[in-house]
């Protein structure tokens, strides 16, 4: 007999989740904490896979995964025990549903994009609920800034991401859509895998990135970008705080099992900025190159005054047209883009913070944590502690952004 068969009087909750995903991890971890501290007494078995007999059989208290289709949900009305959707993918789905605010992401990647000083965008989506919610979020924030959106109507929008199926085929099609688009744009995919299709086309048909195309995903599954070879800024979900509510949803549930709680929608954390968006959309030549220069020798210390020496006008004039074009000195762009890079190395590594001082250009991690702090409102070790967890550091306004538990056993919630 199994651990999850043998009796016992503590309630067990199954997980439907793969901590694969940073997202599904995220809620698990939630769903951890808010038993642990609120002394809720249940026990949890992660079990993807699990048939309707297993879950007939009595053995379990209840179930928080994600349910992707009506068939799926039917099943599991069978069983009797409570249910709670993790997913917004079937519109369709009735079961009690805590998910992230979709609409709340749109608007999010829309002020952040403009925030970038784009004026041309374009949206990539899935045939999907939480993608149509996205790219209405998306759309009517850019319609209020005082700008338009091109929709993908001539790309495939596959409903199973299956990356490997025709991707020659779908990585033509995104390409030809891209091309058609004015540059620079700004593309907004419904999730990271969506936006790894708009980077794989960008390779394919020799598109600059970001210079011309940059694109933002969701999801910030940071670690599956070191295994597809991009760095693509992405919207990082509230997993931690909808396992939370997950589990507050499940327990109300058992206590009284007549209720019907009304789906909850969970706002997003924030922007992480990589690779993929770092532009900023200038039309000052001397401008942009300087910027350049500055991010292409930012672990220098006298990288302004290296900048300095490839741009041929003076120094005095080049700082009059950085304030024109971008808002701020061009000391004030450098310490912009140091914070920006150590940000994203304290979010995707664990170098100590005088190896991100040094890689950054402060050399004195002193240095780093007062320019963090200024601009952050935190310093670089508590930004890093809380980057996973349910902390939100303090956004900078559009325009401004800088670069117990037992397992016995895909695509974005």
């Amino acid at each position: 007999m199994s651990p999850a068969q043998r009796p016992h009087t503590t309630p067990v909750i199954v997980l439907g989740l793969d901590r694969s995903q940073s997202l599904q991890a995220a809620i698990l971890r939630g769903v951890v904490l808010e038993a642990r501290e609120h002394q809720l007494g249940y026990r949890f078995v992660i079990e993807r896979f699990l048939d309707r007999g297993s879950l007939r059989a009595g053995q379990f208290a209840g179930l928080i995964g994600p349910v992707y289709t009506k068939k799926r949900e039917q099943q599991l009305r069978l069983t009797r025990i409570p249910v709670v959707n993790i997913s917004n993918a079937c519109a369709a789905i009735t079961l009690p549903r805590v998910v992230s605010d979709d609409l709340a992401v749109g608007h999010m990647a829309a002020d952040y994009l403009a925030g970038k000083g784009l004026h041309h965008f374009g949206f990539l989506g899935m045939d999907l609920h939480f993608s149509d919610l996205r790219q209405r979020g998306f759309v009517t924030r850019l319609e209020r800034l005082g700008f338009s959106c091109r929709l993908d109507d001539q790309v495939e929008q596959s409903r199973v991401p299956d990356f490997a199926r025709s991707k020659e085929h779908l990585w033509r099609q995104v390409a030809q859509w891209l091309r058609k688009l004015p540059k620079p744009v700004g593309i907004f995919a419904c999730n990271d895998f969506r936006a790894r299709h708009a980077l794989a086309a960008c390779d394919f048909a020799g598109i600059k990135v970001p210079d011309e195309v940059s694109v933002l995903g969701v999801d910030n599954d940071h670690e599956q970008y070191e295994l597809w070879g991009y760095e693509i800024s992405s919207v990082e979900l509230a997993g931690e705080q909808i396992g939370r509510a997950a589990l507050r949803t499940l327990h109300r549930m058992r206590r009284n099992p007549k209720t019907r709680p009304p789906p909850q929608r969970i706002a997003p954390l924030r922007v992480v900025t990589r690779r993929s968006t770092d532009v900023i959309a200038v039309t000052d030549p001397h401008v942009m190159r300087a910027v350049r220069a500055i991010r292409e020798q930012l672990h220098k210390p006298d990288v302004l005054q290296l900048a300095l020496r490839q741009i041929p006008v003076s120094r005095r004039m080049l700082d009059r047209r950085c304030r024109a074009a971008l808002g701020r000195s061009l000391r004030a762009q450098v310490e912009w883009e140091r914070i920006g890079r150590a940000r994203q190395l304290l979010l995707d590594t664990q170098l100590a913070i005088k190896e991100i001082a040094d890689r950054t250009g402060f050399n004195d991690p002193r240095r780093l944590s007062l320019v963090f702090r200024s601009l952050e409102g935190i310093p670089p070790s508590v930004y890093r502690d809380h980057s996973r967890g349910s902390f939100a550091p303090r956004q900078p306004p559009v325009g401004t952004e800088p670069g117990g538990l037992r397992q016995s056993g895909r695509f974005g919630v």
